[in-house]
């Protein structure tokens, strides 16, 4: 599924029951994340359901090194 230009995207036809929906961080922008993976509703028959999904920057640690006569900036190994 892909969402159009301004991020919606939608599930036509789907049956009532309970279900869970799930995002797989692999698929985002680099450098963000997902607020909430898994999220779980159940439909009635003629039910339509809203779920917002926020996106949030990944926090970055940088480091500053002396190098000579200036600063080097140094990447993390890890995004923590």
């Amino acid at each position: 599924i892909t969402s159009d230009r301004d991020g919606n995207f939608s599930f036509p036809l789907v049956k009532p029951g309970e279900w869970t929906f799930k995002i797989y961080p692999n698929n985002l922008p680099e450098g963000y994340e997902v607020e909430e993976q898994l999220m779980k509703f159940n439909l009635n028959p003629g039910d339509s359901h809203f779920q917002n999904i926020v996106l949030k920057p990944i926090k970055r640690k940088i480091i500053f090194k002396p190098a000579g006569d200036g600063l080097q900036l140094l990447k993390p190994k890890n995004n923590n």
